[in-house]
This record gives structure tokens, sequence and C-alpha cells, in this order.
């Protein structure tokens, strides 16, 4: 399971693998590169293409300042996945998920603002 060992504005180290553009950790491995629609907003459709299977909780990282946004539809979209979300900017979001239960756990995180 993934280790998020590092994490600073435009940068994370997980596994010992350095990334600079924000990513989707799953208990299956990494996925790098995390485009969205809207740079600023998690849209269904922004997780969707990345998740074939939903974790039990997913956390989201909002950012070093918390500037993403997850609006209520996308909580509401998660919710019918059965999938329990938890909104933190991402350093904290970082942290939570290194205690997490990486077997059922998922992040999608925003590395910049």
């Amino acid at each position: 399971m993934a280790e998020i060992e590092n994490y600073r504005f435009k940068h994370i180290e997980i596994d010992g693998d350095a990334y600079t553009i924000d990513v989707i950790i799953h208990p299956d491995g990494v996925t790098p590169d995390w485009w969205r629609k809207s740079s600023h907003e998690v849209l269904p459709e922004d997780l969707d293409q990345y998740l074939d299977d939903f974790p039990e909780v997913l956390i989201i990282g909002t950012g070093k300042f918390g500037r993403m946004q997850v609006p209520k539809e996308t909580e509401q979209w998660l919710e019918e996945k059965e999938t329990e979300v938890i909104q933190k900017k991402t350093e904290d979001a970082c942290r939570e998920y290194n205690e997490s239960d990486k077997a059922i756990t998922g992040a999608a995180l925003h590395l910049t603002c």
C-alpha cells in the first residue's frame, strides 16, 4: 500500500516516487497527473475516469490553502457509491491518508493552491 513520504506546494513523494502534478492514490497504486474539468473543483467525472472500484473512504486534499472545492453534487454522487468523503487541506489530507486503513482508502490530492 502506498505511503506518502513528503508533501510541499507542487510536490509530493509517494513510495520513493516524486510527482509535481495532482495525483490519485487508490488501494492498487498511484495514478499521476490527475486532471479535472475545472482546476479548482472536483466533479463526478473527474473521479469516475480514474477510479474503477471506489474505495470505502476517499480523502480529498483541497490544496495547500484549501482552494479546491467539492460541490454538493459530487459529495452526493460519492455517497451513492457508498464512499465516505473526507475533505482537508492537502497537508492534513496526507497525514490522514498515512494513518488510514489503506486497503479501503483512496486519496485525491491537489498539490497547489
